[in-house]
């Protein structure tokens, strides 16, 4: 099998937006960064190369250039600059122009980003006419609407993009390197899972104080018929994720069907509104609800966008973007995930919904849970209202 690999270091292509104090700094970086200008250039904007000769008739702008991009002074206008600098780029450069402008740069430089991806897949293809299979890496591809692109493309059977995409990849690639040369008949092989974190020890549960605490053996049936009721679960399983998803090893768990879903999980975890959930799909029901016939080994690891089927989107709100109808799924196997499996059937086998929310286990901003005094102080706190913890469920007294 001929397969494409690409690697993209999102450092090497980022576009980040900085809104504050009458700043804007739209930045866009392919090979070369851009360099450090006088210390009295401190408030800038930079503006993509399409612009410029637009800009060059209207306003002063220092000779001075770079690669991809123009510096202008700090005593133009801004209001009018930035008004007119709108317009003209996305009039050139493609999008909507809205009135928000804040959003209107997120989201047209997310089309101006795809459509540079798209552009340089699509030229990598033409060298390699025979591929249909394409391999991604790098932070770039934590970007799930520009993984959904490149999989919408005709000419693409299969996309896989690695789980541990951004630099938190490059320990697993050097590890697997180096086991390739001590060992010589090292072969590829398929990942099952990426749960290569620490676990909670066994001693931990002895520690912990009951005074507190209600603690029950765990019970699939129970946990799933608590979610059917509306309650949030904490999820703790082995070793935790390698990566930024949660594939059910540190996982918050809800009811993907109940309107209040979204905003009482969002509240609790101190999320921004417009930060969608995903879902968890049992693999054998996954085309029942998404269209997720392509690429569905790389949604093993919540790494692809899918668009949702319009009988479900109703249904399932807490885990449909509301604009574009798309759902990160993660899908299921249970072979590879047998607990994991077992809670979203017990939870299929009582709703007739065969996937649950699930989002990581902390709230925003905050490190991953990893131990079980972790949880138990996220369930302390009425961040989750269940903790499972191995083969235990903790209740708060």
């Amino acid at each position: 099998m001929k397969i494409l690999s690409i690697s993209i270091p999102q450092h090497d292509t980022s576009i980040s937006l900085l809104d504050k104090d009458k700043i804007i700094c739209l930045e866009e970086e392919r090979h070369n960064r851009i360099r450090s200008y006088k210390n009295h250039h401190n408030n800038f904007i930079i503006f993509p190369n399409k612009s410029i000769n637009y800009l060059k008739s209207k306003y002063y702008i220092n000779d001075d250039t770079i690669d991809n991009s123009t510096l202008l002074t700090p005593e133009i206008e801004y209001h009018e600059m930035v008004r007119d600098f709108y317009k003209n780029w996305f009039d050139v450069v493609g999008g909507n122009y809205w009135k928000n402008r804040v959003n209107d740069l997120a989201y047209n430089a997310q089309l101006v980003f795809e459509d540079q991806v798209i552009n340089l897949v699509n030229g990598l293809k033409n060298k390699f006419p025979n591929v249909k299979n394409v391999a991604l890496s790098g932070g770039v591809f934590a970007n799930i609407k520009v993984n959904k692109r490149i999989n919408d493309l005709d000419w693409v059977n299969e996309v896989f993009i690695a789980p541990s995409m951004g630099d938190e990849g490059l320990s697993l690639g050097s590890a697997y390197i180096a086991k390739s040369k001590l060992i010589p008949d090292f072969k590829p092989f398929e990942l099952k899972n990426v749960f290569f974190g620490s676990q909670i020890e066994e001693s931990e549960f002895y520690e912990i104080d009951t005074n507190k605490f209600i603690i029950k053996e765990y019970n699939p049936e129970e946990i799933a018929e608590q979610i059917s009721y509306g309650k949030v679960i904490g999820f703790i399983q082995g070793k935790y994720e390698h990566g930024p998803r949660a594939l059910g090893a540190r996982s918050i768990l809800a009811h993907p069907g109940l309107d209040s879903t979204y905003k009482k999980v969002n509240d609790r975890l101190k999320r921004n509104d417009f930060m969608p959930f995903a879902p968890s799909v049992l693999s054998e029901k996954c085309e029942e609800v998404f269209y997720c016939k392509k690429s569905k080994y790389t949604g093993e690891f919540m790494t692809m966008l899918y668009d949702t089927k319009e009988e479900w989107q109703n249904i399932i709100p807490a885990v449909v973007h509301p604009i574009d109808k798309t759902a990160r799924a993660q899908i299921v196997v249970k072979e590879k995930n047998p607990k994991y499996w077992e809670i979203i059937n017990q939870f299929y086998q009582k709703t007739g919904i065969p996937l649950l929310l699930n989002t990581s286990f902390n709230t925003h901003g905050e490190p991953i849970v990893r131990t079980l005094e972790d949880g138990l102080k996220h369930l302390n706190n009425g961040i989750v209202d269940i903790l499972v913890a191995e083969n235990k469920i903790f209740l708060k007294k």
